[in-house]
């Protein structure tokens, strides 16, 4: 089989003919990123990773005292109200991000992927050095945030409470695979970067549809 097939094939399966003698993965493997199968994977990743990352802002944005009949004074009260705001407004970002992938993977024939995992979630789901759970509006929380979307080379630091609990890496030796797995990155602005270098590399081999 070409590589070509390989990579770009998004028709339906194909039988393939095994020879006497000739090993199963007879396919000389793509680098990361790049094959149809492995981006499809990372896209799904990407869609648990911003249905779960826009469900810790609405908890935190929910977890705010609601106005003055809640013992706040007027001035609180509407301060409080700005926070939800912005908090709400970063949700629906996270909507519009959600979208955008499901978006791509129907474009690489994939069906885009609605479900996610339940919090709390289990270690090896997202790298270790990526902690994303639920937890009440507070300075550590909002600090955890930033941290989460950090540019690449920031020395920012996470909010107290959001050290993880084990540490792993993910991806393997990078050799090849007969099925993808999760991939390790340090930032969410890593992941999208490799995930972009991926889809261009995909398209300067297959062409555009």
């Amino acid at each position: 089989m070409a590589l070509a097939a390989d990579l770009c094939d998004i028709g339906a399966h194909r039988t393939r003919r095994i020879e006497t003698g000739r090993p199963m993965n007879d396919v000389t493997p793509a680098p990361a990123l790049t094959q149809r199968e492995v981006l499809l994977h990372a896209l799904y990743e990407a869609s648990e990773l911003e249905h779960n990352l826009m469900c810790t802002y609405l908890y935190a944005a929910a977890s705010l005292k609601d106005g003055e009949r809640e013992g706040l004074r007027a001035e609180e009260a509407a301060a409080v109200r700005r926070w939800r705001q912005v908090l709400m407004g970063v949700a629906i970002e996270e909507m519009g991000h959600l979208a955008a992938v499901w978006n791509i993977t129907s474009g690489l024939g994939g069906a885009p992927r609605f479900g996610r995992s339940n919090f709390p979630l289990d270690p090896g789901l997202l790298p270790a050095s990526v902690v994303v759970k639920l937890a009440p509006f507070n300075a550590d929380t909002l600090q955890h945030f930033v941290f989460l979307e950090r540019p690449r080379g920031s020395t920012e630091q996470d909010g107290a409470g959001f050290a993880y609990e084990r540490n792993y890496v993910r991806g393997g030796t990078g050799g090849a695979r007969l099925t993808p797995m999760g991939v390790n990155y340090d930032t969410v602005g890593d992941f999208y970067e490799a995930l972009g270098e991926g889809l261009r590399a995909l398209v300067a081999h297959c062409g555009e549809a």
